[in-house]
C-alpha cells in the first residue's frame, strides 16, 4: 500500500538505512520507492509508479513535499496547465498556506 515515511533526527548520525528499512516495511507490494536527504531530515514514500511524483524540493529548497497523487483541476486552472502535480501543490502551499 502506498505511504509515507520520515525521520528527523537531532543527532548526526547516517539514517539512509533506517530510512530505506522504513520505506520496505510498508512496501508490500513491490511499488516504486522515492527517498530524499537534507541534512538530518529523511523522507521518503512508496507509491504507485504510474504518477512520476514523488519527494520534491522548492525552489529555493527551504520546502520539500511528498506527493503520491493527481490534480485533476484547481479552482480555474485545468489539468493540462498543471504540468508537475507536486511543485504546483507545493508552490500553492508556499504562496496561500492552508488557504490553498
Amino acid at each position: 500500500m502506498p505511504g509515507i515515511v520520515g525521520i528527523v533526527s537531532q543527532d548526526s548520525n547516517d539514517h539512509a538505512s533506517l530510512l530505506r528499512e522504513m520505506l520496505e516495511s510498508i512496501n508490500h507490494f513491490d511499488y516504486k520507492i522515492d527517498s530524499t536527504t537534507k541534512g538530518n531530515v529523511y523522507l521518503g514514500n512508496v507509491n504507485l509508479g504510474y504518477i512520476s511524483n514523488g519527494v520534491s524540493y522548492s525552489a529555493d529548497k527551504r520546502f520539500l513535499i511528498s506527493f503520491t497523487g493527481e490534480i485533476f483541476s484547481y479552482k480555474t486552472i485545468e489539468t493540462n496547465q498543471i504540468g508537475d502535480d507536486s511543485e504546483f501543490f507545493l508552490n500553492q502551499f508556499i504562496n496561500d498556506g492552508f488557504d490553498c
